[in-house]
């Protein structure tokens, strides 16, 4: 009996011991996968934040076509290879590669509050003011201005107003508004000329004895100049594209017309051909010839081909950037396709499928950026500032 019991006792004591040792297996296993499953969801997280990184990296440098309107030129920009990784920039000083796209200002910059165009007063009282007097105290103050303020009136018999130097002699006003605007092509507007402003809004005051509302301080005035300014000069910004000969061979003038024609351009009186969104206003992208900078005009009997063609656009003066630039894209690659040239940004690089959508994801966001500020592109508001 001994002997059985030790034998079932030993028996027992072996299933126990595999029970464990399968239980601790099945353990290590999860354990693993757990392991396992971690280190996916790490690497995820890893890959999220890097997607994350690229998606807002993805404006952080400008299209090598989107160049500062300041900076084009007609004339055939030399590219010239300098050492490994170094070329000419438009200006034609050298410079590194990984400095050669300009940076975008970004979100944070501008779009979290309306930009501010004019600094202004308005003039209230009981009394009238005469087309004479009112404009006879603007006139004494203008020789000192750099950056000329506008006076406007009320009319006392419309109720409408006016720009005052636009009336008659018969006109009477009873509400004057003086206004400068803060930034333009001469810059943000200064501390010393704020001062003449002031000067012409205290005089026009004391003579018709009015109050003065400002629509702020002037020390307000020089901050949102100043931004107003940085604004304008960073989007300030064209849309270039190049239609290149492959093989040197010329683009005749005549077969430019015609094609320039099938794709609804008109030949302006500057001899460029324009495509225009609006029978009004200019609203659209012009075609030029680049060697010889700009007439494209096929009267002329001293040359009737080119070798190269440009077509730009300015971003802030149209309505509707996106639409616009994908106008000018379809009559790219026609005339491209027609002429058996190639499209080249202004670097002399070719410009892919890919570049295409990059620019034109690139001029959606700052026309996104520009109704964020309140101006939007091809506003009046925009006309006046770029």
């Amino acid at each position: 009996m001994s002997l059985q019991i030790a034998l079932v006792f030993l028996g027992a004591l072996a299933l126990i011991l595999i029970i464990v040792v399968s239980y601790i297996n099945n353990r290590l296993s999860l354990g693993g996968r757990s392991v396992s499953i971690h280190r996916i969801i790490g690497l995820s997280k890893r890959l999220s934040v890097k997607g994350d990184t690229q998606t807002n990296l993805r404006h952080s440098y400008r299209e090598p076509s989107l160049v500062p309107a300041n900076q084009f030129r007609l004339e055939p920009i030399a590219i010239k290879k300098f050492q490994e990784g170094e070329k000419l920039t438009q200006t034609g000083t050298s410079t590194a590669s990984n400095d050669i796209k300009s940076k975008l200002v970004l979100d944070k910059e501008f779009g979290k509050t309306p930009l501010k165009i004019d600094y202004w007063a308005k003039l209230t009282g009981t009394t009238t003011a005469s087309y004479h007097d009112a404009l006879s105290i603007f006139r004494h103050h203008e020789p000192q201005y750099e950056c000329i303020p506008s006076i406007y009136g009320r009319s006392q018999l419309t109720k409408g107003w006016s720009n005052i130097e636009e009336g008659g002699s018969s006109d009477v006003f009873t509400d004057l508004v003086v206004s400068v605007q803060l930034a333009g092509d001469r810059g943000a507007i200064t501390e010393s000329e704020l001062t003449r402003t002031n000067n012409l809004i205290y005089d026009l005051a004391e003579r018709f004895d009015r109050k003065c509302q400002f629509n702020m301080t002037a020390e307000e005035a020089i901050i949102h100049a100043i931004n107003l300014d940085r604004f304008c000069k960073n989007y300030d910004l064209l849309v270039i594209t190049i239609i290149s000969s492959i093989d040197n061979s010329q683009f005749s003038y005549d077969t430019i017309q015609q094609l320039a024609e099938e794709c609804d351009m008109y030949m302006g009186n500057e001899g460029m051909f324009h495509f225009s969104t609006s029978d009004s206003v200019f609203n659209g992208f012009t075609l030029a010839d680049r060697v010889e900078p700009g007439r494209l005009d096929t009267s002329r009997v001293d040359k009737s081909a080119t070798s190269e063609l440009v077509l730009f656009m300015s971003v802030p003066r149209v309505e509707d950037p996106v639409s616009v630039y994908d106008q000018m894209v379809d009559t790219a690659l026609h005339m491209g396709a027609k002429l058996s040239g190639r499209l080249l940004d202004p670097d002399g690089d070719p410009i892919s499928k890919n570049d295409l959508l990059n620019i034109r994801e690139q001029v959606g966001y700052i026309q996104e950026i520009f109704r964020r500020v309140g101006i939007d592109a091809g506003s009046r508001d925009a006309l006046r500032l770029f």
